[in-house]
């Protein structure tokens, strides 16, 4: 096993607005509009080098996790400025491509397929009918520059990575790049291909492009490894899985926008997200894995089914094993990987219990099903959660096999009482458990008042029974106001039971309508706000008077935006989930990658 120039990078709970991505609307400027009116994201970088966490892999199903609060990032993980080194230029034109540069005689151009041969920086331009296909040496990176290129896969994918040690797909600053598959594939094995971008070695997207994925036939993005995104702006729409990462799938920053057939961003071992935007616009799960961590930056998700989805299986009701508790898995792994910078031979056998871990960041999710569902525990120890969970008896805005412990940040979450779970006890949070005798209507305002001071302040983003109230501005016994239209209750706030199925109290009349009052303390969470990257009504999010930003522990008073009524900001031009007529617009919004 070598190890070499890591770096990692931990991400402290960024406060990103989360913001919409509205058609004819400029992504790059809206977020800078946002970071005018939210003050500051908090960033820790260090660098290291020799012994840190190891990437591995393993063949088959096996696969390593570790439920880390940080991910490795080499240094082959981040841009670098490929003019500076022997790059080779292939100009593709249809079917075919001309090649020019030190690398040349590693390219092979026949009808209909590019195949990279080895090693290098390789820089694609122009438009092409088929696939590029990399089929290096096991011990060999590939960078592969995307400057300005549409490429549509006429039998298989767009992008095939067959053999190499790692894949670094390059965003050039500036240019929009276009992928989309084949809808029906040549190769229908069951180890073939089956991703518009594909790749059966590590796969990290890295730049300050844009890079649209369209999946036809089956996943938009997938790797059977490692799959970091580490910048750029990524739009991603399949009929399948959108962005897919076997071992492991990590976002480091960027803005990706995903419409997926299933789930929108999925691992078989850990998803983690440091920092970027996420926006998952139409899912059945909209993130799925066996640990997923959020450490910062802002993640809105749609749902058919779970918003969070942590398994050790199928991501069905029963996770795979019935009874007690589910998802504790054992995995032997005993197959032969390949040795590289990030490969080793091993032979381990690991216990891991599916885990949601939210240690910063801003989550909103919007769900059918359950909106935090992990077939073993939930931790929360930072950042600010919004669960708007399904309005049937038979989900739960969060759902557990194991506990949750609720450690710091904040969690708000509006459902139905039917399966309801509080906090598990011994959190070091206390928690705020109501359920009204009458439904929620969408869109009623929900205030936490201590005295005159709003603790809370939210828009009930469709109907609901109960809510789930918990944070670190809690006090254990402690006496609040908690105003739902324009009825208002004495609370007390108390440990977590962790208990299922409320026989229904606390219930009051009607619900008339709540303008909402601005917290001279505490966070008002946008009671009158939008979600669409303005200044809620009566506020700006940088710090005026008694108004100011949302840190990471939540310790700060401000506005916050409502969460939408209608669960998600709208996607961008050209993106609503299907593949554009003519394929996607030339110059589609950007970002600034994070």
């Amino acid at each position: 096993m070598r190890r070499k120039n890591t770096r990692v990078l931990t991400i402290m709970a960024a406060a990103v607005l989360a913001f919409s991505l509205t058609a004819c609307t400029d992504i790059a400027s809206t977020e800078q509009q946002v970071k005018d009116f939210l003050a500051g994201v908090t960033e820790s970088e260090s660098s290291v080098s020799g012994e840190g966490s190891a990437d591995s892999s393993a063949a088959g199903t096996s696969y390593s996790v570790v439920a880390a609060s940080s991910v490795e990032y080499k240094d082959s993980d981040y841009y670098e400025d490929y003019t500076t080194k022997d790059y080779t230029t292939i100009v593709l034109s249809k079917n075919s491509a001309s090649v020019t540069g030190k690398n040349a005689s590693k390219v092979n151009v026949s009808e209909g397929t590019v195949t990279i041969t080895g090693k290098g920086y390789y820089v694609l331009e122009g438009n092409y009918e088929g696939t590029v296909l990399i089929d290096a040496p096991e011990d060999e990176k590939v960078h592969l520059v995307l400057n300005g290129v549409t490429i549509k896969g006429q039998n298989g994918p767009a992008i095939y990575e067959k053999c190499s040690d790692k894949l670094i797909v390059m965003l050039v600053s500036g240019t929009v790049n276009n992928l989309s598959d084949a809808a029906s594939y040549a190769d229908t094995s069951e180890d073939a291909a089956d991703a518009c971008l594909y790749a059966t070695d590590d796969l990290t997207i890295n730049g300050e492009g844009t890079l649209n994925v369209t999946g036809n036939y089956m996943a938009g993005i997938k790797t059977k490894d490692d799959l970091k995104i580490m910048s750029g702006t990524v739009n991603v729409t399949a009929a399948d899985d959108a962005v897919k990462g076997h071992d492991s799938l990590s976002v480091a920053g960027g803005v990706i926008t995903v419409s997926a057939g299933d789930d929108g961003l999925h691992s078989d071992g850990n998803v983690v997200i440091d920092n970027g935007t996420v926006n998952v616009i139409k899912s059945v799960e909209a993130v799925e894995g066996l640990t997923i961590t959020v450490n910062g930056g802002s993640v809105n998700a749609i749902a058919s089914d779970d918003g969070f989805n942590a398994t050790a299986g199928s991501s069905s009701q029963f996770g795979g094993n019935f009874g007690g508790f589910r998802g504790n898995m054992t995995e032997n792994n005993s197959g032969t990987s390949n040795t590289s910078e990030s490969k080793q031979e091993s032979e381990t056998e690991a216990t891991v219990t599916p885990t949601i871990f939210i240690n910063g960041g801003e989550i909103f999710v919007n769900s059918n099903g359950d909106g935090l569902d992990s077939n073993g525990n939930i931790e929360m120890n930072g950042g600010f959660v919004y669960v708007s969970g399904a309005t049937n008896d038979g989900n739960n805005s969060t759902d557990y096999d194991g506990t949750f412990i609720m450690n710091g940040g904040n969690l708000v979450a509006s459902g139905m009482s039917g399966m309801y779970q509080s906090i598990s006890a011994g959190s070091a949070c206390s928690v705020i458990d109501h359920v009204a005798s009458s439904t929620i209507e969408a869109g009623t305002e929900v205030t936490l008042k201590d005295g005159d001071t709003v603790i809370y302040s939210f828009a009930v983003a469709k109907k609901a029974s109960a809510l789930l109230l918990t944070g670190d501005k809690l006090e254990n016994g402690k006496e609040y106001t908690l105003t739902i239209g324009s009825q208002s209750v004495t609370v007390t706030a108390g440990e977590g039971s962790g208990r299922g199925g409320f026989g229904g109290f606390g219930g009051w009349g009607g619900f008339g309508g709540f303008t909402g009052q601005e917290g001279t303390e505490g966070q008002n969470f946008g009671g009158r706000g939008n979600f669409n990257g303005q200044a809620p009504e009566g506020g700006n999010f940088e710090k005026r008077g008694n108004r100011g930003s949302f840190d990471q522990n939540g310790t700060t008073e401000g506005n916050m935006p409502t969460p939408p009524t209608d669960g998600m900001p709208e996607p961008p031009e050209g993106f609503d989930g299907q593949m554009p007529e003519g394929g996607f617009p030339e110059n589609p919004p950007t970002g600034n990658g994070g």
